[in-house]
């Protein structure tokens, strides 16, 4: 996944910009991307951030409190190692990037100085799956030029994520779920306007 998920969206970019219909209407000079979680990695990374696993393995033995991402999500020494080096994803034709709770750890942070282009991260106050003390405010100190932080109060790690049907918020378990008295509905209208004025301004 940390490997494969920017070149799909470069390689999407590709198709988009050589498609007949679609590529005569997309401004080459207007592109960015946004994404959530793993999603919030692959923007990062396609702006310049490389990638370490050695880096993740010794945060996870010096950071057991990072429980949520640690141990559920990279299950401590038994995380999948690539067989090589994950390579720099940086994609140019990116202006500007969105990433909402990012697993920011992975990050080495010398690539981070190199990013450039406009970047605003979001993290949530209670993101039980990558605490913002450890993955989102080291991206804050290490992004170049300095990135627009927000910090969402009261929102969960899934907050990030539109409400789903009523129908399959069951089905959807923990990615339906928010801290108590947080109003997803109403943060994702803010999210969504603030976003859209984010890429207007930096993309002018």
């Amino acid at each position: 996944m940390w490997y494969g998920r920017p070149r799909q969206i470069s390689e999407s970019i590709d198709a988009l910009l050589a498609d007949p219909t679609l590529g005569a209407v997309i401004d080459p000079d207007r592109i960015a991307v946004i994404g959530h979680s793993a999603g919030g990695y692959t923007a990062l990374a396609l702006v310049g951030g490389c990638a370490d696993v050695d880096r993740v393995l010794a945060h996870c033995r010096q950071h057991p409190d990072d429980a949520g991402f640690c141990q559920q999500r990279i299950a401590g020494q038994r995380v999948a190692v690539p067989s090589v080096a994950i390579p720099d994803s940086r994609d140019p034709r990116i202006r500007a990037a969105v990433a909402m709770a990012p697993p920011g750890i992975f990050f080495d942070p010398v690539s981070l100085a190199t990013v450039s282009v406009a970047v605003r991260i979001y993290a949530a106050e209670f993101d039980a799956v990558v605490p913002a003390r450890y993955h989102a405010e080291p991206l804050r100190q290490a992004i170049k030029p300095t990135p627009e932080f927000v910090l969402v109060r009261g929102a969960g790690h899934y907050s990030f994520v539109e409400p789903f049907p009523e129908a399959l918020r069951r089905q959807a378990g923990e990615g339906a779920t928010d801290p108590p008295g947080f109003d997803r509905v109403l943060f994702q209208e803010t999210l969504r306007r603030d976003i859209a004025e984010f890429l207007d301004r930096t993309l002018r």
